[in-house]
């Protein structure tokens, strides 16, 4: 899961991770990256913040439908081949079916700001990322 884990339970996503299937996970092992606005910078975020430093292991990406396909592709373009990724489906909204239209567009456009970067150099992918000009100045923590 992608913030810190300050208050977990200011975070409605939380509730579907928990709900999806993964009870069993302490919450010391959940996190919620609160920054990004949208999902390759959520990758790269998490990657930097909480991957980096630590020996490649299965992943869980938690989900909408419509977005799984794109969030898996971009993680893996994001972590490279050494972290086993693995989908589980939150429920769908009723926005699912008029954001499913823009899934393929977004998509080539993390191909297009990634290009040139070797998947898995997490510091590069996330110093292109933070040197778009829509990447918003980041909060004080």
């Amino acid at each position: 899961m992608t913030a810190d884990a300050r208050a977990l339970g200011d975070y409605p996503e939380i509730a579907i991770v928990l709900g999806a299937g993964l009870k069993g996970i302490s919450r010391s092992r959940i996190f919620v990256e609160d920054e990004s606005r949208d999902t390759v910078a959520n990758a790269a975020l998490v990657a930097e913040r909480y991957l980096a430093s630590i020996t490649p292991r299965p992943l869980v990406i938690v989900t909408s439908p419509f977005h799984m396909a794109r969030a898996l592709a971009i993680f893996a373009m994001v972590l490279g081949p050494s972290w086993p990724l693995e989908g589980r489906l939150a429920g769908r909204t009723g926005q699912d079916e008029a954001r499913e239209a823009t899934e393929t567009l977004y998509l080539g456009h993390a191909r297009a700001l990634l290009e040139g970067i070797t998947p898995g150099d997490i510091a590069r992918i996330a110093a292109r990322v933070r040197s778009r000009a829509d990447y918003p100045t980041p909060r004080r923590r």
